[in-house]
């Protein structure tokens, strides 16, 4: 893993796309799913996300010949939604160039939904598709790529770097 991963040995990502959210939140609640869970995983972080209305997402064709894959992800308590969205739209906007330079092939911004009752702070989640190790690692490690995005944070992020996992995957 990267140096700037705050990913850890032992830990697997998954990526599901719902387009209902009661959809992902009563398959998870099933307790059959819990059941199963319980027996495969030692911990999990379930959240459920939402698109970032106005963000600046894309998502480009992989350059010939660069089939590997790495995910860069942030997540950061922030202090307004739409101050995040904005200053990440402007950041990003400007930067989209050099980052596909260096191997982005998307981007896209989502906002932590709460569940009814939940008083934990409002989050973003940026989520960043790569094929190329140093080049992501370059990008990130650029202080005038990444100067404009600190103002919006309440507190540290939390960064982490993925690697595709080896082997045959379903994918639907």
């Amino acid at each position: 893993s990267s140096k700037q991963s705050g990913a850890k040995d032992g830990e697997l990502l998954f990526l599901d796309r719902w387009v209902d959210p009661k959809g992902i939140m009563d398959f998870f609640s099933d307790s059959n799913v819990v059941e199963q869970a319980i027996k495969l995983f030692t911990s999990k972080d379930a959240t459920v996300w939402m698109p970032a209305k106005g963000s600046f997402s894309y998502s480009l064709p992989a350059p010939m010949g660069k089939p590997a894959r790495f995910v860069g992800m942030i997540r950061a308590a922030i202090k307004s939604p739409e101050q995040a969205i904005a200053t990440f739209a402007a950041v990003d906007a400007k930067a989209q160039r050099d980052a596909r330079k260096r191997g982005l092939l998307s981007h896209e911004i989502f906002i932590k939904l709460s569940p009814p009752g939940d008083s934990s702070p409002l989050e973003l989640l940026g989520l960043d598709v790569w094929c190329d190790l140093e080049g992501m690692t370059a990008h990130y490690s650029d202080p005038k790529e990444m100067a404009g995005l600190r103002d919006v944070f309440a507190g540290p992020p939390q960064a982490s770097v993925w690697r595709q996992a080896p082997g045959n995957w379903s994918e639907w």
